[in-house]
């Protein structure tokens, strides 16, 4: 069993130096209120070189114990410009009800 504060860990983790989208903030991710730490959101860069870098955005929640990405996309950012990328939403019926995110 985890909660969203695992995911956003191991994701981290997994993903190593980043950028947050919001310059304002020094994260990426954050669990919605009023979630009991369910559902959560997740935008930034990951950097892969001066050059290049990964445009992230995810729609997290926990079904039964495990993390479900129910929307996310990612784009491949070279010289500034987009050269690889794709989104998807990915819902279950029964996870439809509780993807408010």
């Amino acid at each position: 069993m985890v909660d969203i504060w695992d995911y956003f860990d191991r994701w981290e983790r997994q993903c190593g130096k980043h950028v947050p989208s919001d310059t304002s903030s020094d994260r990426m991710h954050w669990a919605l209120a009023d979630s009991d730490d369910t559902r959560a959101r997740i935008f930034g860069r990951l950097v892969i070189s001066e050059r290049a870098f990964l445009k992230v955005s995810e729609r997290v929640i926990i079904v039964d114990g495990q993390p479900c990405r129910v929307e996310y996309s990612y784009y491949l950012v070279l010289d500034d410009e987009e050269v690889w990328g794709g989104s998807a939403i990915h819902l279950r019926p029964r996870d439809a009800l509780t993807a408010t995110a």
